[in-house]
Formats: structure tokens, C-alpha cells, sequence
């Protein structure tokens, strides 16, 4: 049986901060997140942006291996929290955040962006 679960992490400007490099803008937005990964859980997945479809609901990414992000929200960086959706399983098994539930406070969390490698977040 396929479940196509979405987990959401909200990442909060308190996580991300907002200043320095990681907050540069270009023509007046964040450049969009591209990977998110967290080590301690065996995650990195490409991120793909998502949007909400007629009824308002926000879809899963179209793979199993990816993430994908809420790009009508705030891109990580950006005032605001920003979406970061997952599946949790698959018809072949477990799916990219199947290990969320073993983030503890204080795990780290990166997401990348097309400008920037690797801005660090905690749990």
C-alpha cells in the first residue's frame, strides 16, 4: 500500500537567523533552497519548490527520494517560517524523513541554497 505522507519542518527566522550572507537577496527575494540534509537521520535530498494545488492542499514531492518546499512561503532565510515537506514512506519502504521521529533537540539540520553550501539550523 502506498502512503503518501508529507512531514512538515518548520524552519523559524529564530532557527535560521536572517543576517550576513545568509540572508543576501537577489532582486529582493532569498535564493531558493536546492538540499536539505540531516546527518544524524541519514537525510539529503534534493529539494524541488511546491505549490498548493485547487483544493489548497500542499502535494508531496513527485519522487520519493526528494524534498520539496512551499514556494509561495518564505525561503529559508526570510522572515517567516519556511515549509519543508517530505515523504515519510513509500510502496518500496521507508522514504526520506522515515527517521524524523528520531530528531532530538539540539540535531543539526542544513539547508542549502544555490548561493550558499551548507547554512546550519538545530532542532
Amino acid at each position: 500500500m502506498r502512503l503518501a505522507v508529507v512531514i512538515v519542518l518548520l524552519l523559524p527566522l529564530a532557527l535560521l537567523g536572517g543576517c550576513g550572507r545568509w540572508r543576501q537577496e537577489v532582486n529582493g527575494q532569498v535564493v531558493d533552497p536546492v538540499r536539505v540534509r540531516v546527518p544524524i537521520i541519514g537525510v539529503d535530498a534534493a529539494v524541488q519548490p511546491l505549490t498548493v494545488d485547487d483544493n489548497g492542499v500542499l502535494p508531496p514531492p513527485d519522487n520519493f527520494d526528494d524534498a520539496g518546499w512551499w514556494s509561495d512561503g518564505p525561503e529559508p532565510g526570510e522572515r517567516g517560517p519556511a515549509v519543508i515537506a517530505e515523504h515519510l514512506d513509500s510502496y518500496r519502504g521507508p522514504a526520506v524523513f522515515s527517521r524524523l521521529k528520531d530528531l532530538e533537540r539540539g540535531d543539526t539540520i542544513f539547508v542549502d541554497r544555490a548561493d550558499v553550501h551548507g547554512r546550519r539550523v538545530r532542532h
